[in-house]
Parts: structure tokens; sequence; C-alpha cells
């Protein structure tokens, strides 16, 4: 009787949810879709419901909760109102996360909790970042663009730059257009959140490769910027322009994906080095 109790209540419960947030998921559907630095956003959503899939035993467990175990869906609750009160989506989406992690620990416990805070939590990343956010990337796109022209200079090609934009012989590179360090960054850190979540044994060895993603999604970012100027030099506007457009974001994502695997074996390296 009270196992059909919870299922009529956390359906209620769905129902609610769906309807309050509607609005902030259409929105953040047409982030999806239109803006490019979150190409991926479909994605997360995915690996979410994947890894929590795989780990539905949790769900199995029965748990009374208290009044106690409350606090983090009345918190939820709390931020949704202030979401909706000053119109910031990325507000109420966060607070999404929050109720379904406190309805968890609520009709769960904590056991289960802390098995679904990632897979849970993991739907941060699919969550936009503030349109002003772009501005802090521009530190990193100066720092790329000094880097990316440093180096072709180093090997033999002409190249001068202007801000962020780099002027090769036959072909003018605009960083701030052509190579985000948003989407870089923001893809980046979301597939090395992922591969530390799957690959890493503990929790510091997970925090370390996920940390370390940040620094790799702006190597990334560097190798994009000096293949273009590379082909441009090379076999001309042409080809560089269609890399651009066609092939740059799966070349980051290579890019990423080799350095992420590479820092994982340095990590086991390291942790045998100090066991042995």
């Amino acid at each position: 009787m009270r196992k059909q109790i919870t299922k009529i209540q956390l359906i209620l419960i769905s129902i609610l949810m769906l309807y309050l947030y509607w609005g902030a998921f259409g929105w953040m559907i047409n982030e999806w879709e239109n803006n490019p630095n979150y190409g991926h956003g479909w994605l997360i959503p995915v690996a979410c419901l994947y890894m929590i899939f795989m780990k539905k035993d949790v769900f199995k467990r029965d748990y009374k909760g208290t009044l106690k175990d409350l606090r983090l869906v009345l918190a939820g609750v709390m931020i949704f109102l202030l979401g909706v009160r000053i119109e910031f989506n990325q507000v109420v989406l966060f607070s999404f996360v929050l109720l379904v992690l406190g309805l968890i620990y609520f009709y769960k416990g904590k056991k289960a909790f802390r098995e679904m805070l990632f897979p849970v939590g993991y739907f941060i990343f699919g969550i936009p970042a503030p349109y002003y956010a772009e501005s802090f990337t521009v530190p990193l796109k100066t720092m790329a663009t000094v880097i990316s022209v440093g180096f072709m200079q180093a090997v033999g090609f002409t190249v001068a730059r202007q801000g962020n934009i780099i002027y090769l012989p036959n072909y003018t590179l605009e960083v701030a257009d052509a190579c985000s360090g948003l989407k870089s960054l923001m893809m980046v850190t979301a597939v090395g959140a992922l591969y530390a979540y799957i690959t890493q044994p503990t929790i510091k060895r997970k925090w370390v490769l996920f940390l370390a993603s940040i620094p790799i999604a702006v190597i990334a970012n560097i190798a994009r910027i000096v293949m273009v100027g590379m082909l441009a030099s090379t076999f001309g506007e042409k080809l560089a322009f269609d890399f651009v457009h066609d092939s740059s974001g799966i070349f980051v994502f290579i890019v990423a994906g080799i350095f992420l695997a590479l820092t994982g074996v340095l990590i086991e390296w390291i942790v045998k080095k100090r066991v042995g």
C-alpha cells in the first residue's frame, strides 16, 4: 500500500514539475538548436539518463523520509521561485537539478542520493551560460591567439597578429568568431567530467582529471587555430574556410580526447609510482 502511495505521489510531482519547468526547458532546447556554443547540449540529458539507468538498482531500496530530509527540496523550491522572480532561466534550471536530487534523498535515502549525485548533477553541463559569460573568455582567446601565432612563426610560417585577428599572406582569421573559446570550453569540460567519472576510481582522481580538462580545452582551441592557419598558408583560403565550418569542431573533440586519455594514463602512472 505504501509503495502504491509513493508511486502516485511521484507521478503527481513529475506532472507538476513538467508544468512548472516547461518554459525553461523550451528555452534551453532552443539554445541547443540555435547557439553554436551548445551544439553538444542534446547529449547531456542522454548521458544523464544512461548513467541513471546503469544505477537503477538504487531505486529499489526502501526508505522512509522525514521532514528533515526535505531540506534540499525546499532549497530547490526557493531557488526556483527566485529564478522565476528575476526571470533567469539558468537559475530555474539549476533548481530543477536540486529538486530531483532532493526528491531522491527524501524517497530513497542518503546512499541513493550519493549514487545519483553525478548522474543527475551532470545535467548542469547542458544549462547554457548567460550571454555575458562570453566576455570572460576574452583573455583565453587573446592567449590562444598569441600562442598560436608564436607557434606558427616558430615553425616558419609568415603570420602577424593584431588583437584577436591573425593575418596570413592569403587569409585573415578572426579568432573571436571562427574559434570560440567558450564553445571549446563548454564541450571539453562536459566530456572531461563524464570521462573522469567513468574512468577514475576515486573522487580525488576524478577532480584532477576534470580540472585538467580546462587547460586541455585551451590547448585544443590553440591546435584548431594553428591548423586553420597552416591549412590557409599551405593549401589556400578555401580549404581553411571549409575546415572552420565543417570539421574544426570534430578536430577539437579529437585533440581534447587524446589529451584527456593521456592525462588519465599519466594520473594512473603517478599513482602507481607513489604506491610502488
